[in-house]
């Protein structure tokens, strides 16, 4: 870690990449076939679960049917407290349900049973279901137009991941610019992050994946500065503290960052930059 290299800027650069970001994970949103995004029925629901029950669920580490099948109950719930204006901004909580008898409901039937076995229609259909679960399959050609109706809603949602991995690559620039002196070689590990399979194909489907990578990576930027950095650092070390906190409350693997935050105190206090006030400002 050390001071900037004396490089041209290059911001015009990270930003066309950022946008260039965007166009393919708009695109992804539109194309990935709906619900097929990992996790995204219960994501949806639990959303709708919140809105509808005005409570959250009981949470538990067993796959609950408390009104419907919600997994999610053993995640932290900021994320889906936070995304629920964006639901009922985009006039999802007058989605009304429909009977899930419809043998095009399910697309995958790939779940097995305890002996391994593929599960039929029959049987999944047979399974407790949600009242808040929703049509998919035919329906996605239903000539409402990409972004209108409720499938439109569910594009417009995952649009939201998008701009939390844009966020998340800015933020991976900040760290490595910092850590690698050199702007210019950052924004080449940004690039190569950017086309990631895995993060592009995350930023068009409704995940919280992508707001604990852009928290994680602020809260890395927070402590490179507040280690090696300039300016006050107090300002630095709250930073660190406060992004790493949303971190750990929006997905439990957020936590990984407590003990980082441990390391960036002791680095910090080796260059000099820890002091009593900054460590109470990371607490």
């Amino acid at each position: 870690m050390g001071s900037l290299s004396p490089v041209k800027s290059a911001w015009p650069k990270l930003l066309l990449l950022v946008a260039t970001f965007l166009a393919f994970s708009v695109g992804h949103a539109i194309r990935v076939p709906i619900f097929e995004g990992p996790d995204e029925p219960g994501n949806l629901n639990y959303i709708r679960y919140i809105d509808v029950e005005g409570k959250l669920v009981t949470p538990s580490a067993k796959l609950t049917y408390e009104l419907e099948h919600l997994p999610r109950g053993i995640l932290p719930p900021f994320w889906f407290l936070a995304m629920k204006p964006v639901y009922r901004g985009l006039g999802m909580d007058a989605w009304v349900p429909i009977p899930v008898g419809n043998r095009d409901f399910f697309r995958d039937k790939s779940r097995h049973g305890i002996d391994r076995r593929q599960a039929t229609t029959d049987e999944v259909l047979a399974e407790p279901m949600s009242r808040l679960f929703f049509r998919h399959g035919g329906d996605e050609a239903d000539g409402t137009g990409t972004f209108t109706g409720a499938l439109g809603s569910i594009r417009l949602f995952r649009i939201t991941s998008a701009l939390w991995g844009a966020l998340a690559l800015v933020a991976a620039w900040l760290t490595l610019r910092r850590a690698l002196g050199c702007e210019q070689r950052a924004l080449w590990f940004t690039a190569l992050l950017a086309w990631t399979p895995q993060l592009q194909f995350l930023s068009g489907t409704v995940t919280m994946d992508l707001t604990v990578a852009a928290f994680g990576g602020l809260a890395l930027w927070s402590m490179v500065e507040w280690i090696a950095g300039t300016g006050a650092v107090g300002r630095w070390a709250l930073g660190a503290g406060v992004f790493t906190g949303l971190c750990s409350i929006t997905k439990l693997n957020g936590l990984v960052l407590v003990p980082m935050l441990v390391v960036a105190a002791f680095l910090a206090s080796r260059h000099g930059r820890l002091t009593s006030k900054s460590a109470l400002f990371a607490m």
